[in-house]
């Protein structure tokens, strides 16, 4: 019955969960420190200057997630409703309503409203389901710190994570969120940082100031 939900084929679905499963291509975390800063227009000791933080906003837009188009609650819960198989199965429940008003057979009865009951059960499931991962873009928001501490213009000061942008020097002390997708340019030795919420490891992982993977995911 995999094919009935969202309306889509086994092979739409396959080809979908391959597309989310492809990592972003980065290369910041491998490039040389020299080569990084001078591309990204910033400072390791100072940061970026104001007026290039400005020039990367307008350029970079926010540090947000951009949501997916959305499409409306009832719109999605047809879809579930009115799949490819979905709708097999609500013919059939109305082929035997139509058999049982032309030969009163309490089979034919039953039978129809198993099958309606089938059909409406699994696609409030399906769309429950669909719901949940629909709700975890909120919650990736959710977890982003409301200020973070930068270094600009050779000072350190607080700003909204969301006006973060490209070549920023972030600070992190032990226990803070991590505002956007970093590069760790000095640490101590054990430092860690919890990934499960995007790969789904249980353990914190380690982290150094040094590049030991090509893929960005499985880099220390």
């Amino acid at each position: 019955m995999g094919n009935m939900f969202g309306g889509m084929t086994k092979e739409e679905k396959e080809k979908k969960a391959t597309e989310l499963r492809k990592n972003v291509v980065m290369t910041e975390h491998s490039e040389e420190l020299d080569t990084l800063t001078e591309k990204l227009e910033t400072n390791l000791q100072n940061g970026l200057t104001t007026a290039i933080a400005q020039k990367h906003f307008e350029k970079f837009g926010k540090n947000e997630l951009t949501p997916p188009p959305s499409t409306p609650w009832y719109v999605k819960f047809i879809n579930e409703m009115t799949g490819f198989f979905s709708l097999l199965l609500w013919g059939a429940g109305v082929a035997c309503f139509v058999s049982y008003a032309l030969i009163p057979d309490a089979e034919n009865l039953y039978l129809g409203v198993v099958l309606f009951c089938v059909v409406w059960i699994t696609g409030c499931f399906s769309y429950a389901q669909n719901r949940k991962s629909d709700n975890m873009m909120n919650e990736f928001k959710a977890m982003r710190p409301p200020k973070v501490k930068v270094i600009r213009d050779g000072e350190k000061m607080l700003v909204d994570s969301a006006m973060l942008t490209l070549g920023d020097i972030v600070l992190l002390e032990q226990g803070d969120l991590v505002p956007a997708d970093l590069r760790v340019l000095d640490c101590s030795p054990n430092m860690c940082v919890d990934n499960s919420s995007l790969t789904g490891e249980s353990d914190p992982q380690k982290r150094k100031n040094e590049c030991t993977h090509d893929d960005v995911l499985e880099t220390a």
